[in-house]
């Protein structure tokens, strides 16, 4: 049987344990994801901001596949550019 040190670097562990603590709680996912049915104009506010800065990449994915699914009649669904600003702009 192999340990988590023979199958793990020290980094991918240090992920492992700390990735859900990095984790934003679900009500911040959802009101980000409320926010950003106004459009990607809402990246340049402060609030948008922090939130995105609170995501573990897990929520990041599924926040950008959210964000294509959005429904017409609720908000318009993301454009792949769109989407790439958003993540150029957790990047910054």
């Amino acid at each position: 049987m192999s340990t988590v040190r023979e199958t793990m670097s020290l980094d991918a562990l240090w992920d492992a344990l700390n990735e859900r603590r990095r984790r934003a709680a679900r009500w911040t996912v959802e009101a980000l994801m409320f926010q950003l049915r106004r459009g990607v104009e809402e990246l340049k506010n402060p609030s948008v901001q922090q939130r995105l800065s609170e995501l573990s990449s897990s929520q990041l994915r599924d926040v950008l596949v959210r964000l294509q699914k959005f429904k017409p009649e609720i908000a318009k669904p993301w454009t792949p550019e769109e989407l790439e600003t958003l993540v150029a702009c957790i990047g910054k």
